[in-house]
């Protein structure tokens, strides 16, 4: 099952964020409805909008950046959400994960009402611990206006019909657009 799709999303305004992230996230919780485990890496300069993004989705007068914190735990109506910063973190994937595991990591990524969400993910991508684990990578990058991303959804372990239902509900649109 280790094979891996993907997407790829501009947007243009934080307007349109905010539109992409309320969708991105129905589409996590969903997924993670079928799923015993999900992992939503974030991946992107400092800035391109990780954090930003997180905001949207969940709540903007709940999400902090936690750089300076290793990880904010929110708890929502309808999930709770680990909230990992790596930024901080150093050494190759295998010490950054094995940091993690002293900390619990792998508890919280079980959890059965939540989500976690690891920015900077490309710091572990590789580990050999994660690498079984139904994830999903998005990753930011600056598009050619002030406010635009390219956004690309990478999903990894995840069942083909969970994933074709998520990429469906991504690019579907209520107001008809996307």
């Amino acid at each position: 099952m280790n094979q891996l799709r993907t997407l790829r999303v501009t947007v243009s305004s934080l307007e349109e964020m905010r539109s992409f992230a309320k969708k991105w996230l129905r589409g996590i919780l969903k997924l993670r409805q079928s799923l015993d485990q999900l992992l939503v890496g974030l991946i992107g300069e400092l800035g391109a909008g990780k954090t930003t993004l997180l905001k949207l989705a969940i709540g903007e007068e709940v999400v902090l950046s936690p750089t300076f914190v290793l990880l904010h735990i929110y708890v929502t109506s309808e999930f709770t959400a680990y909230h990992w910063d790596l930024y901080r973190l150093n050494g190759d994937p295998e010490e950054i994960i094995s940091q993690l595991e002293e900390l619990d990591f792998f508890q919280y990524l079980s959890d059965p009402s939540g989500v976690t969400f690891v920015e900077w993910f490309d710091k572990v991508e590789p580990s050999r611990e994660l690498r079984e684990i139904p994830t999903l990578i998005t990753h930011l990058t600056y598009g050619s206006g002030e406010e635009e991303r390219e956004i690309l959804i990478k999903l990894r372990n995840i069942p083909e019909r969970e994933g074709s239902d998520f990429f469906r509900g991504i690019t579907l649109s209520e107001e008809g657009s996307t």
